[in-house]
């Protein structure tokens, strides 16, 4: 795995790196940053064979995908919660062959609803019925490609090809109205001379909007440890500085949130990837929101202290166009996952906002 060291590169000169990177950020974007949740359709995938991911490991292709669907109240919860916290949906995902395309075009609504603007996915492969279904909710589509190099590729994520992400990209660019951008892993075999390969990639593409992931090992995979931090930054920094307009979003695992900082300063306008429900208030969630601090960037929303709201006349504000007893029904369980998700926090005596 390339590290710090591979790069050929001084301290004093990956100092010199980010400062131009964030003089560059700071020139061409506000100081404002966020967190971006990612929600989550299921957990199963049919494909299961990235080799850095979870599901490699824990998919069982001869599961009922029908029986690993995550609710929708469960999915709605989780986007009130961002709305209300002040975050952004990073976009909303899940593995292969889970939900129709009528039934995903369902949720899209409700979630955009909820954040009360068209949200960015991340499903895969997709035609032009498919993504014309979904474009009234979709801001932007996403393609996983983890990386760009064509024999990482087949050992990475052997079940994605290329071929098909760009071939989407070409039916959204025909269509029109809708952004597109990219994601990249982050310490699963690529070097730096992969950097101008990804830059080709962008220019051909005129993608939007990418986002770095910086690898986190999962026992059974064949990765022991992620990229180290400065190596990471660096990908991100080079990135600012070629394209000085692009939204730029950088992962974080649950233990690497102490590079937030540096991740802002290398030019990141987000943080995503963190289980930010689930760690909510902790001193992992603080160093998302004291890194933009110190890198002199104001946080959006919170990560620490849950909002004093009265979240039933919240829910009950919110029109999902259904006929009365469906969208009673559908709230009545929104309300219902709701406490659960609250209870947790109470648990943790997690500070409330006056």
């Amino acid at each position: 795995m390339a590290e710090f060291e591979d790069l050929n590169m001084s301290e004093k000169e990956f100092n010199n790196l980010i400062e131009q990177s964030n003089k560059i950020y700071l020139e061409n974007q506000t100081k404002e940053v966020h967190f971006g949740k990612c929600i989550f359709l299921s957990y199963y995938c049919s494909l299961n064979d990235c080799d850095f991911c979870y599901r490699s490991i824990t998919s069982d292709k001869s599961s009922n995908p029908q029986k690993m669907r995550r609710g929708i109240p469960s999915m709605l919860t989780e986007a009130i919660l961002t709305k209300v916290f002040g975050w952004e949906v990073e976009f909303l995902t899940g593995g292969y062959g889970i939900f129709s395309y009528d039934e995903m075009a369902k949720i899209l609504k409700f979630v955009s609803i909820i954040m009360e603007k068209p949200i960015w996915i991340n499903l895969g492969a997709m035609g032009k019925v498919q993504l014309e279904k979904f474009k009234p909710y979709v801001e932007g589509i996403v393609c996983s490609l983890e990386s760009i190099d064509d024999e990482l590729r087949k050992k990475v994520c052997p079940s994605k090809p290329l071929s098909a992400y760009e071939k989407m990209y070409r039916t959204v660019d025909e269509i029109g109205g809708i952004q597109k951008s990219m994601t990249m892993v982050i310490g699963i075999g690529e070097n730096p001379s992969h950097l101008q390969q990804m830059f080709e990639f962008i220019d051909k593409h005129k993608l939007d909007r990418i986002t770095f992931y910086a690898l986190n090992p999962i026992i059974g995979t064949p990765y022991e440890k992620g990229p180290e931090h400065r190596y990471y930054a660096w990908w991100i920094a080079q990135t600012r500085i070629r394209y000085p307009k692009m939204h730029i979003i950088a992962g974080t695992g649950n233990n690497r949130t102490d590079e937030a900082e540096l991740l802002y300063m290398a030019g990141a306008n987000a943080v995503t990837k963190f289980s930010a429900v689930k760690h909510f208030g902790s001193k992992a969630a603080k160093n998302i929101e004291e890194g933009a601090k110190n890198a002199g960037r104001i946080f959006k929303g919170t990560m620490t202290k849950v909002p004093n709201i009265d979240w039933d006349n919240y829910i009950d504000s919110i029109n999902f166009e259904l006929d009365e007893k469906e969208e009673k029904e559908l709230k009545e369980k929104v309300k219902s996952k709701l406490k659960e998700y609250l209870l947790r926090m109470e648990k943790k005596k997690i500070p409330i906002l006056a």
